[in-house]
């Protein structure tokens, strides 16, 4: 692993008060066998020419530009177009430490790399202020199901396989607007016997957004959490635990999905509905959160009324502000 070469995918867009602090600390990485993708994504500000100024002072670095189609579609022409034996990823608006591609050497070459997902830990900024070290109680192996249970869909502190991720095809979903990076790395940790958390200190710094204003019009989108609620049963259905963590966690993100996108749109699809409801209505009798009890009551039917009846009546809950989810 010393001499591998790492892909580090930054997707680009109208980045230019913060990608060249962030172009910046990659080069001062003390691990030295690296290549830096820069993906313009269509900026119209002056990130272009950063880009090209980088590529041309560092041969390590490789500016690509394309038509603007989101960072799903940035982040994919970037694992097409990587060497690298790994790749990992940046945001332009975040910065890392010197040490943050040596954590993720050391380790990797004393571990199975190709059973194990590495995460670092990070470092969370909320508007510029110093707010908590994320993963900063769990060190060594962890289990898929004990991962899953908090904010694991961040790709910026983990690292891939390049070779797993063409073997199987992964991809960010482009269709997807929010939660594209879990999808990602559900389909990776499918592939992994368990998680092993960096132990050493967080060397990502990552600038939380402000998800209210920036995802307001994506954040319930259903079909991405259907499609969560899915790839995590798959992953976590053969252990009771595991189990746990599905209803727990994705069968109540879904169901609270559906409730808010019936208190905003004032409707779901039909054949979407449908889907959920095969998909669930087994699980659903084992809802954990207290407010979704009477949802049990749909694990003995699947009439498509009564499922719309229920959820419509908790939209109309919502939409009222009397049932905050």
């Amino acid at each position: 692993m010393k001499n591998s070469i790492i892909s580090i995918i930054i997707p680009v867009y109208n980045a230019e008060a913060t990608l060249e602090r962030c172009i910046q600390k990659i080069i001062e990485q003390s691990y030295p066998n690296w290549e830096l993708l820069l993906v313009d994504d269509g900026s119209t500000d002056n990130s272009r020419v950063i880009c090209n100024e980088a590529s041309l002072k560092d041969k390590r670095i490789i500016s690509i530009h394309k038509e603007n189609g989101g960072v799903s579609s940035a982040r994919n022409i970037g694992i097409e177009k990587a060497s690298g034996e790994w790749i990992t990823f940046c945001d332009s608006d975040d910065y890392v430490g010197p040490y943050w591609l040596q954590n993720f050497v050391e380790l990797i070459g004393r571990k199975d790399s190709s059973e194990l997902l590495f995460v670092q830990k990070i470092n969370i900024f909320r508007q510029g202020i110093f707010d908590s070290v994320y993963y900063e109680n769990k060190q060594g192996f962890i289990s898929s199901s004990e991962f899953l249970l908090g904010h694991f869909g961040f790709v910026w502190n983990k690292i891939f396989k390049r070779e797993i991720l063409e073997r199987h095809h992964i991809r960010f979903d482009t269709n997807i607007k929010l939660f594209e990076d879990e999808v990602f790395v559900l389909q990776y940790l499918s592939l992994m016997n368990g998680v092993f958390i960096i132990i050493n200190d967080a060397e990502y710094n990552y600038e939380w957004p402000n998800y209210s204003h920036k995802y307001l019009q994506n954040i319930n989108d259903v079909y991405t959490q259907l499609r969560l609620y899915q790839l995590a049963k798959d992953l976590l259905v053969s252990t009771k635990d595991g189990y746990h963590v599905l209803i727990y966690k994705f069968l109540n993100r879904l169901l609270s999905k559906m409730v808010l996108t019936v208190a905003r749109q004032g409707d779901i699809d039909d054949n979407l509905f449908r889907l959920i409801i095969s998909t669930v209505q087994k699980d659903i009798r084992y809802v954990t959160r207290r407010k979704f009890y009477p949802f049990r009551l749909l694990s003995v039917t699947s009439n498509l009324l009564v499922w719309k009846v229920s959820f419509y009546w908790y939209g109309f809950l919502a939409h009222r502000h009397l049932l905050h989810l």
